[in-house]
C-alpha cells in the first residue's frame, strides 16, 4: 500500500482495482517520458499540475491525461504539447 494514501486495507485496494478494471474507470494523469523527469518534477512542485505527474518509459495506450479528459488512445502530454 503506498504510504502516501494510506486510508484502506489491502482488500479495500483489492476491491478498488476490480472495480475499475470492471468499469473501465481510469486515472487523470500528466504523463512526461523519463528523460523529461526534471519537467515533470518541477510542475509539480510548483503546483501548475491538474492530476499526478507520471513519469514513463513506454507510450501508455488508453491512460491520458489532457484537459482531465480520458480518451481511447494516448494524448499528448504536457510536455510534449509544450505547455509544462
Amino acid at each position: 500500500m503506498d504510504s502516501a494514501a494510506s486510508n484502506g486495507t489491502t482488500a479495500d485496494e483489492d476491491d478498488t482495482l476490480r472495480f475499475a478494471e470492471l468499469t473501465g474507470v481510469r486515472p487523470m494523469i500528466e504523463t512526461y517520458p523519463l528523460e523529461k523527469a526534471a519537467e515533470g518534477y518541477e510542475r509539480m512542485l510548483s503546483g501548475n499540475a491538474q492530476f499526478r505527474v507520471v513519469l514513463t518509459m513506454w507510450r501508455l495506450a488508453s491512460i491520458t491525461s489532457g484537459h482531465g479528459r480520458l480518451a481511447a488512445s494516448k494524448a499528448p502530454s504536457h510536455a510534449e504539447r509544450g505547455n509544462a
